[in-house]
């Protein structure tokens, strides 16, 4: 148990040696927040302490060989590169969020505290199954948490809805694909993105060249 305390000693003392320069990059914080909530989870629940601890040392790993300016990108640098939070179109103030735990969630998402999040999610889910709004924040919730198999599955619900919830489904959908290494669905789930929206088509032809690398 000592050695693993000095372990995450020396994880801590990692994460402070980040500049705050870097930190601002919203890939490396990205990283950053990804690795102390792995933290926060030992933290709150010991029972997880040995999973927390490769969860951050990985991702601290990921860090340090970015800013050490490696070019090769990993799975996981490649989905970071694409990823971004999804803006939920909808205002909440504070007194408003007691009342209701869908706008609660959003700003837990926001936040960067999907632990917290996804407990009120679930049971709007289970009340509402055909919700694509509640299905598909549940989803990113899941990315968040590195669930990436578990977003898939809401994502295709999403999907199925069609317009602009395909669309955005579609998109995350192929980064969770990277994130598990399904290089092949993942090109092939790319390769759908038409010209119509310029800004995701030009996305879409960044990751397949990477893509393409891999599976070539």
């Amino acid at each position: 148990m000592g050695n693993d305390v000095e372990r995450l000693k020396n994880l801590e003392n990692l994460l402070d040696q980040i500049s705050y320069d870097e930190h601002q990059k919203s890939k490396n914080n990205r990283y950053r927040i990804m690795a102390e909530r792995a933290q926060k989870r030992y933290k709150r629940r010991r029972i997880y302490f040995v999973s927390g601890i490769a969860v951050a040392a990985s991702l601290i790993g990921i860090i340090l060989f970015s800013l050490n300016g490696g070019n090769a990108l990993t799975n996981l640098e490649l989905f970071d590169k694409y990823y971004e939070l999804y803006s939920f179109q909808t205002e909440y103030r504070g007194d408003s969020l007691a009342n209701d735990p869908y706008l609660e969630a959003i700003q837990f998402y926001h936040e960067g505290d999907s632990d917290e999040a996804m407990p009120l999610i679930i049971p709007l889910c289970q009340e509402s199954p055909d919700n694509p709004e509640y299905q598909l924040l549940r989803s990113l919730i899941h990315i968040e948490l590195q669930e990436y198999t578990m977003a898939e599955r809401g994502l295709k619900t999403v999907i199925s809805h069609g317009g602009s919830y395909k669309t955005t489904g579609l998109w995350y959908l192929g980064l969770c694909a990277i994130a598990n290494e399904e290089y092949q669905s993942a090109n092939e789930i790319f390769m759908g993105f038409t010209s119509q929206d310029v800004e995701m088509s030009k996305k879409s032809r960044q990751i397949l060249k990477y893509l393409r690398s891999i599976i070539d």
